[in-house]
C-alpha cells in the first residue's frame, strides 16, 4: 500500500531518531521529499535569493497517497527550550523568527499544529508526540506496522545504538501528554 514515507516535523521535535527508527525496523524507503520535512505552513525565509527548503506556501503541503507520512512535535515549552540548547539554522530558514523570541517561533508552531491537525483524519498520516514515542517507540512501531503492513527487519523492535541525547536535567516522568 504505502512503498514510501516520510517523517516530518518541526526542528528539534526528534525527526531524525524516528526516521532512523524507522530504517532500522521496516523494509521500506524514504521519500525524495525531504525538502519540506521541517518546512512550516508559513514558509521558509529566502538567503542569498533562494529558499533553503523551497518557497511553499500551506497550500503547498500536500500529502501523497502513496506515501505514508510519520509526523512528531513536542510540547512548546519544550520545543523552545530544545531550539534554544541546539537552534541550528531555525531562524535562518524561517521567514520572521528572531532567534529565541518565543513570540515569533510560537507563531510558527501554531501554524504547524493548525496544520497537522488538519493531516491526523488522513488514513497516511500518523502522529505522535516526540514524548510519547520516547516512552512507547516499540508501541508505535507495531502501529506502524498494522496501518502500512511494511515487513519488519527483525522477529523484535529494535532502537537505534546511540539514543537521542537530551537535557541532564530533564525528566520524562514530570511530562504531562497535550494532544
Amino acid at each position: 500500500m504505502f512503498e514510501e514515507y516520510h517523517v516530518i516535523g518541526l526542528q528539534r521535535t526528534g525527526t531524525n531518531w524516528i526516521n532512523e527508527l524507522i530504517k532500522l525496523n521496516f523494509e521500506v524507503s524514504p521519500t525524495n521529499d525531504s525538502f519540506w520535512k521541517h518546512l512550516t505552513p508559513i514558509g521558509t525565509r529566502p538567503r542569498n535569493g533562494h529558499y533553503l527548503h523551497w518557497k511553499i506556501s500551506t497550500k503547498d503541503l500536500i500529502l501523497k497517497d502513496n506515501i505514508f507520512y510519520i509526523a512528531t512535535s513536542k510540547e512548546f515549552n519544550l520545543w523552545q527550550k530544545s531550539l534554544r540548547r541546539n537552534a541550528e539554522d531555525f531562524s535562518i530558514t524561517h521567514e520572521g523568527v528572531v532567534q529565541y523570541d518565543q513570540k515569533s517561533t510560537k507563531i510558527i508552531y501554531d501554524s504547524w499544529h493548525s496544520w497537522k491537525n488538519e493531516q491526523i483524519v488522513k488514513p497516511n498520516f500518523f502522529y505522535k508526540d516526540y514524548m510519547d514515542w520516547l516512552k512507547n517507540w516499540e508501541l508505535h512501531l507495531n502501529e506502524i506496522h498494522i496501518k502500512t503492513g511494511w515487513k519488519k527487519r527483525h522477529e523484535k523492535f529494535v532502537n537505534t545504538k546511540n539514543p537521542v541525547p537530551r537535557s541532564s536535567q530533564f525528566n520524562i516522568d514530570n511530562y504531562i501528554m497535550r494532544n
